[in-house]
């Protein structure tokens, strides 16, 4: 997890990643501007980058897809809304099976998330499966 935008774009040169939650209000460079540096690079021209903010108005949205994002996910974050969003533009490259992976089936249709989990997805990578 990044704590600002410079930050962000210093953990993209060491790792690699299926996509990224972009928080837009960030100190020292905010999520717009670290999405326009993540654009200039080559490699990252097909990364998906998903904003997440409190900031939902239909300017906003524009500002956010202008800058260089995907798509945005809206605070207060609705669970079910956000792994919709996510699943339509990442994809884990690792390969797994579903025996793999332990899938508790819940009910969240109606769940939305307190202010320190959805501050624990602020700009949150999506790793790369090994």
């Amino acid at each position: 997890m990044a704590e600002h935008g410079l930050e962000a774009l210093n953990i993209l040169k060491e790792e690699k990643f299926d996509g990224i939650l972009m928080d837009c209000q960030m100190p020292v460079m905010d999520g717009y501007e670290t999405t326009k540096q993540i654009r200039t690079q080559e490699c990252f021209k097909d990364l998906p980058i998903l904003a997440l903010t409190a900031n939902v108005m239909v300017d906003d949205k524009k500002k956010a897809l202008d800058s260089g994002m995907n798509d945005q996910i809206s605070k207060p974050i609705l669970p079910t809304e956000m792994f919709k969003t996510i699943a339509k533009w990442m994809s884990p490259s690792m390969q797994s099976t579903s025996n793999d992976i332990d899938i508790k089936e819940t009910s969240v249709a109606d769940e939305t998330l307190n202010y320190s989990e959805a501050k624990m997805l602020d700009n949150q990578f999506i790793k790369k499966g090994d």
